[in-house]
């Protein structure tokens, strides 16, 4: 399959300070290496406020990671955002762009 350039965006539940962003970071990183895809950058935008209380929490950690991967790796790496008790909420779109 053709690899295709993605955003992934993340919002991770406060508490857990950086040892907890890092272990996140490692284990997508792991998801998206596993399966032949490459991690272009990563940033931890940090704690923010959110706008809307999720999950009764008024303050969220976001990341961002600017990756490369087929659509296989996409859905395990949101599978895996499913099932994680850590995860608020998270985006993924497609940053490939057509230019007229």
């Amino acid at each position: 399959m053709k690899l295709k350039h993605y955003e992934t965006t993340v919002i991770l539940k406060p508490e857990g300070g950086s040892e907890a962003v890092k272990q996140f970071a490692e284990r997508v990183n792991a998801i998206i290496e596993t399966m032949n895809g490459k991690i272009i950058t990563f940033h931890s935008w940090g704690e923010k406020k959110l706008a809307y209380e999720i999950n009764k929490n008024l303050k969220g950690h976001y990341l961002h990671f600017d990756h490369v991967a087929n659509g296989s790796i996409v859905a395990e790496i949101e599978r895996n955002f499913n099932i994680w008790e850590n995860v608020l909420k998270f985006m993924t779109v497609n940053s490939n762009s057509s230019k007229s």
